[in-house]
């Protein structure tokens, strides 16, 4: 005896209305005020982190000197050694020239937060924080991280990754 094989024919359901029982629909957008207050309380946005206001608090008008522990301080003198400090990034140069706080940098510093569209107070906020940050690593004995730096400045993450290189190629973020 054969027997024949026959398809059976899949015959599309409906999905089921929510008033069936058991099912359910949820509104996210719908929530009471005590709901709203709460997930506000619990979200903290960058600057309100104590990280982030490190920057924020960094007075760029005071010496490096008054700053910085002795071993500490960032010096120029380093350009003098290594003059082709050289950094790549896309996108023409920024004209700082005019920039309040210019007549603080070295032409080298000039070069360098010219080519990553920094104007003279965003990079000279950067330098002293990310200084500050190593020095207090050193002090607490814990490594000086990229990632610890991405975490201080209010800059683009790739512009401190690469301040954070240069920095530490001349050395300044480490004791003399």
């Amino acid at each position: 005896m054969v027997r024949s094989h026959r398809r059976r024919k899949t015959v599309p359901h409906r999905s089921y209305p929510p008033a069936t029982p058991g099912a359910f629909t949820m509104n996210f957008f719908i929530r009471t005020r005590t709901e709203k207050t709460e997930i506000a309380a619990t979200t903290t946005k960058k600057a309100k982190t104590t990280a982030a206001a490190a920057y924020d608090q960094v007075d760029v008008t005071v010496d490096d000197a008054l700053v910085f522990d002795k071993a500490w301080v960032p010096s120029v003198q380093v350009f003098e050694n290594r003059p082709g400090v050289r950094i790549v990034w896309k996108g023409s140069p920024l004209a700082i020239q005019s920039f309040p706080y210019y007549n603080k940098l070295h032409p080298s510093e000039v070069s360098i937060a010219s080519t990553l569209r920094l104007t003279p107070e965003q990079y000279l906020k950067c330098k002293r924080t990310l200084v500050l940050a190593a020095q207090e690593s050193a002090k607490a004995r814990r490594a000086f991280r990229k990632s610890d730096a991405q975490k201080l400045c209010r800059i683009d993450v790739n512009k401190v990754s690469l301040l954070w290189s240069v920095f530490n190629r001349l050395g300044w973020l480490g004791p003399k």
